[in-house]
């Protein structure tokens, strides 16, 4: 019952009381989302995209519900429609079973999309576009943030234990601009050879795999060659088709 009741939460933004009210000023006419289609995560969607243009508490709220999002694709509409096929053939996605709250069947999205072919287009376009957003913070990388936890505490300053509200005072990782790499991430991709956690290493490797293919997720580049990137690869620069290594 609590699964289906976030699977409506995710969905239709006018089920989520708290998040309205905080983003209230972003849906009305005319505004950043007020005029996206409700239904589908669609409103959702947009305000995640357009997190640095919200006001701080829309942007918490959208920050507390992405991170939901990223425990379970089932709270992820749009991945979730995109995908339906994959997350139901057992040759690809379906055979993941455990979901709640581990992101098991969404990392393996992921990953297969690493493969050439392994995905249709629509559920590569979505699975790529949501994976260049989630990976600039541990908070929406549940499986990273889970087997890290340790390594990030000892070598990165990150808890787990921070609240929420702390976070958005500066404890962890705010939303940033597209390109923006929090520093836990950063810090854990240039301390590599000191992770303990074996589970933590594969995730991080994993994680440099992903990033390394889309320059989206590669700040420093993406500031040095802005100029260029629109000149000469301007159809190549949203976060669909900017990877396999084509910017």
């Amino acid at each position: 019952e609590v699964h289906r009741v976030g699977q409506m939460l995710t969905s239709d933004i006018r089920l989520n009381k708290p998040l309205v009210a905080a983003c209230i000023s972003a849906l009305q006419a005319g505004a950043v989302c007020g005029d996206t289609p409700i239904g589908r995560g669609r409103v959702i969607e947009c305000l995640k995209a357009n997190a640095t243009k919200l006001p701080k508490p829309c942007a918490h709220e959208v920050k507390l519900l992405s991170s939901i999002q990223a425990r379970d694709v089932h709270f992820n509409p749009l991945i979730l429609s995109a995908c339906r096929e994959e997350l139901s053939h057992k040759a690809i996605c379906g055979g993941v079973m455990r979901d709640h709250g581990f992101a098991e069947r969404l990392g393996c999205l992921q990953r297969k999309r690493l493969t050439p072919s392994a995905l249709s287009a629509d559920c590569f376009a979505a699975v790529t576009k949501d994976y260049v957003r989630s990976a600039r913070s541990v908070d929406t990388l549940t499986k990273l943030k889970h087997h890290c936890a340790a390594d990030l505490a000892r070598m990165c300053g990150y808890s787990l234990n921070k609240t929420l509200k702390g976070a958005t005072e500066g404890g962890a990782d705010d939303f940033a601009e597209l390109g923006d790499i929090s520093p836990h991430l950063t810090c854990l991709k240039a301390r590599s050879a000191e992770i303990q956690s074996p589970l933590c290493v594969d995730e991080v490797k994993m994680l440099i795999r992903q990033t390394s293919e889309n320059v989206l997720l590669n700040k420093p580049l993406v500031v040095a060659c802005r100029a260029d990137i629109k000149t000469h690869c301007a159809a190549l620069s949203n976060a669909e088709s900017a990877g396999d290594g084509k910017v």
